[in-house]
């Protein structure tokens, strides 16, 4: 019965880190004033991710908006599950590459979107 609570504690520390859920340590630790910075930080991440991910749909044979949702899918999935702070999560060229190999180009568009989210979440 020890070893299950010792696992378990050490599962728990895992996945949230040792400041806890990363949601939480974000927050509990914040500072109004790095208010200014943060926003400069997210607007300059945004200009870069955005034509990134549009691109990497084109390369995968996608429609421009999935690049776009897959972007802002991964920096949300990040928020809430991730625990390093210096990191920048989004769509990638190999990804995009593989997908594009993968996929038939005989499919519909919409059988290329799923079948392309069916890729990038089973990996």
């Amino acid at each position: 019965m020890r070893s299950l609570r010792v696992i378990g504690r050490r599962l728990r520390l895992a996945l949230e880190g040792p400041d806890g859920p990363p949601v939480a340590w974000s927050f509990r630790r914040y500072r109004p004033g790095q208010l200014p910075g943060d926003l400069a930080a997210g607007l300059s991440l945004a200009a870069v991710i955005a034509p990134l991910s549009i691109g990497f749909a084109g390369v995968a044979g996608l429609p421009p908006e999935i690049g776009l949702y897959a972007a802002i899918g991964a920096l949300l999935g990040y928020a809430a599950f991730g625990s390093g702070r210096r990191l920048v999560v989004s769509p990638d060229a190999a990804g995009a590459a593989i997908i594009a190999a993968a996929l038939p180009a005989a499919a519909s568009p919409d059988d290329r979107v799923r079948l392309a989210s069916v890729l990038a979440t089973s990996g």
